[in-house]
């Protein structure tokens, strides 16, 4: 199976919802956060969750995505100021330098992910960052997998995970290794989401019980939230 057939699949079958969505959302929150410049480059829209986020921040948004079903998800939306690019990241040159470059829940996901960022790095202008978030090994809801015999080791692959086509989780440590291999800075490590339990059983909890571990998230160590947000500058 080729790359883009691979990922296509998956897009068949990963639609965020319920406390999975919220995070999703707390996460284009972050990269907001810590966007720079006006010029922005997405590599990997997803269903958009994030796109629309950066549309309202940027004045110029290229936004690479390999899957033809997410890819239409984006254009539909209609945002004029978003350049949807179907494509592999890895195959695509930018026309200019990028002063934000978002891979939001995308190292998990690639065959190369130290190629990519190697890619990302020379794309990205003076002064730029490169936003980076990835599942963690760490997280809460792991740690009790392992205690509670569901898996051997926190950096084990679950069912869940190779539905969506994870092929790997990061530590602190695996993450900063990626980043400054690539020849880039890690400026800041930063968690994101408290989840203690399965998405399905986050999914129980009251609403309000699920904002508050998306709160409570930004709270915690690196090591014990959900995901890990770096920064990556030259």
């Amino acid at each position: 199976m080729s790359e883009t057939d691979r990922l296509e699949a998956v897009a068949h079958v990963y639609q965020p919802e319920g406390f999975e969505a919220l995070a999703n959302q707390a996460s284009a929150r972050a990269v907001l956060e810590h966007s720079r410049g006006t010029r922005c480059l997405e590599i990997g829209a997803g269903t958009g969750i994030v796109t629309r986020q950066l549309a309202a921040r940027f004045e110029r948004v290229t936004t690479i995505e390999p899957a033809a079903r997410y890819a239409a998800m984006v254009s539909a939306l209609g945002l004029p100021n978003v350049e949807v690019v179907q494509a592999l990241a890895e195959e695509y040159t930018a026309p200019e330098p990028y002063d934000t470059i978002v891979l939001a829940h995308v190292l998990e996901h690639v065959a190369d992910p130290g190629g990519l960022l190697r890619r990302a790095a020379a794309m990205l202008d003076t002064g730029g960052v490169i936003v980076v978030i990835v599942p963690n090994a760490g997280s809460l809801h792991r740690r009790v997998g392992v205690a509670a015999g569901l898996i051997a080791h926190a950096t084990d692959l679950t069912p869940a995970d190779l539905a969506i086509g994870h092929r790997r989780v990061y530590t602190s440590g695996t993450l900063r290794t990626e980043i400054t291999g690539a020849g880039l800075t890690v400026a800041a490590l930063l968690g994101q989401t408290c989840k203690p339990l399965s998405n399905t059983q986050m999914d129980a909890l009251p609403r309000e019980v699920q904002h508050a571990f998306i709160t409570i998230g930004q709270q915690l160590l690196p090591d014990w939230a959900n995901e890990l947000l770096a920064l990556a500058t030259h």
